[in-house]
């Protein structure tokens, strides 16, 4: 709310596109393997409903870059676990050490409705673009 009453106003565009699990192995203490998205040559088990966005706080502009209007996107990679929880958040396209941090810091406070397989949660890899504009 403080964000909106600043002369610098920030849009924040948001995308999420799947990450195939072949792309990025999956850490140890998630259940091996992560499963690849359902297609005709990708039969069950697989993902067929990604994980979806429920919740998602915009980021704050990070102070230290209001006077040099920077703007552009920081991409996340995260996995989305069953709890529906963002976890091992990188950050795989920077903008700077303060808009990577803001955006981080947001995102941890995402929540989605988890991936499925055959109707149950599972855990997925997810790439999140988070764009940061200084409107006029």
């Amino acid at each position: 709310m403080l964000l909106r009453s600043l002369v610098l106003s920030l849009a924040v565009c948001l995308s999420v596109s799947r990450i195939s699990a072949q792309d990025k192995p999956a850490p140890s203490y998630y259940p091996l393997p992560l499963l690849h998205q359902c297609s005709a040559t990708n039969p069950p088990p697989c993902i067929d409903k990604p994980p979806v966005i429920v919740h998602s706080p915009d980021p704050a502009y990070p102070k230290d870059t209001q006077k040099k209007k920077g703007q552009g996107g920081v991409i996340l990679q995260l996995i989305v676990g069953t709890d529906g929880l963002p976890h091992d958040i990188h950050v795989t396209g920077s903008l700077g050490p303060g808009f990577d941090a803001e955006a981080i810091k947001a995102v941890r406070q995402w929540r989605f409705k988890p991936a499925t397989s055959d109707g149950k949660p599972v855990s997925d890899w997810i790439s999140i673009n988070v764009i940061f504009v200084v409107a006029r």
